[in-house]
């Protein structure tokens, strides 16, 4: 004869399991909180109250390696310098970003006199008003040497730059100019600012820009 379980004993049986098995559940969970977060005894934190953004970090402790990888960073930072100057994007917040902001490229790699002299060029002043660049220029930079210094100054390394400004206009329009430039970067600082530390870890700054050959400054052509 067939032995049948009563439905309640059935559903007694299954509740019991479940239940069973919450428990096991709580018990683990509660064994890891506790493994986590050891709340019956001290913990010391310490927490740094000073704002780092304007401290000043030691420029030796970013120097590559080798005068190879120094020399490769140098021509890298003078070719940056000129694509972020000299580009033109039809994107007025971009383009205020890099050209009139304090952590911007330009305003952050030229010293107070280049910034100055570049804050008046016409392209400055026509985009950095209300007028949204209506053309695109991208720079091909051609060749970047560095010169024997021909002046009295310690601590500056004169490069020269030759590049190609090419522009296009909303038609479609595109012109084609040839620059050479002459850009000299102070190498003398010992220290950056820890806001600066990633963006210009040698603490690099041009001190004079110059066209040499092609005319007149390509922002002044407006």
């Amino acid at each position: 004869m067939t032995t049948r379980t009563e439905p309640n004993v059935l559903q007694t049986k299954i509740t019991t399991f479940v239940l069973a098995g919450l428990l096991v559940t709580l018990g683990i969970l509660v064994v890891t909180v506790y493994n986590m977060f050891p709340l019956n005894r001290p913990q010391i934190f310490f927490l740094q109250m000073k704002n780092r953004t304007n401290e000043d970090i030691m420029v030796t402790n970013n120097i590559p390696k080798t005068d190879t990888m120094l020399s490769d960073y140098k021509n890298a930072f003078v070719r940056e310098y000129i694509q972020h100057r000299n580009e033109i994007y039809q994107n007025k917040n971009a383009m205020e970003k890099k050209w009139n902001s304090d952590n911007g490229a330009i305003r952050m790699w030229s010293d107070d006199k280049v910034y100055n002299a570049f804050s008046k060029t016409s392209a400055f002043r026509k985009y950095m008003g209300n007028k949204t660049p209506e053309k695109t220029c991208v720079v091909k930079i051609l060749s970047v040497q560095q010169l024997t210094m021909d002046i009295k100054a310690k601590n500056q390394e004169r490069y020269q730059v030759a590049i190609e400004n090419v522009c296009t206009d909303r038609f479609g329009q595109t012109t084609n100019t040839p620059y050479k430039l002459h850009i000299d970067i102070a190498t003398d600082n010992t220290t950056v600012k820890w806001k600066n530390r990633l963006e210009n870890p040698l603490g690099l700054k041009v001190v004079q820009y110059k066209v040499v050959e092609g005319g007149t400054d390509p922002l002044d052509m407006e």
